[in-house]
């Protein structure tokens, strides 16, 4: 059990690392955004697609 509290301390720390040094780089955040807003956008239409024909 003590091995698994270890491993995801670890775990959590080197994501922190990771994600820090990707937030301070422009291009990893700049992508992260676009992701975000064409994931969303994708997300949309899906549902406005289901709505429409859920309602014929």
């Amino acid at each position: 059990m003590h091995a698994d509290t270890r491993l995801a301390e670890e775990l959590e720390r080197r994501l922190t690392h990771i994600e820090a040094h990707e937030t301070a780089d422009p291009v990893h955040a700049k992508l992260g955004a676009g992701s975000l807003a064409l994931f969303l956008g994708v997300v949309g239409v899906i549902a406005i697609g289901s709505w429409i024909a859920g309602a014929l």
